[in-house]
């Protein structure tokens, strides 16, 4: 018993680090975006979508 309850606390940790990584990946991509200017380009095509919904462009 007390094996299985050993194995679900790493099993934890082991969670937890993942989700810590994946993050940490996830912030890096969108920083690398950032600095290559990708959220200008997201975004000026965003308005632009948006403004044909309402009918102004």
């Amino acid at each position: 018993m007390l094996y299985i309850e050993s194995m679900d606390m790493n099993s934890c940790k082991i969670r937890s680090l993942v989700r810590v990584a994946l993050v940490l990946c996830a912030a890096l991509l969108v920083a690398a975006g950032i600095v290559r200017g990708d959220a200008a380009t997201l975004w000026q095509k965003a308005v632009f979508v948006c403004l044909e919904c309402v009918g102004i462009a």
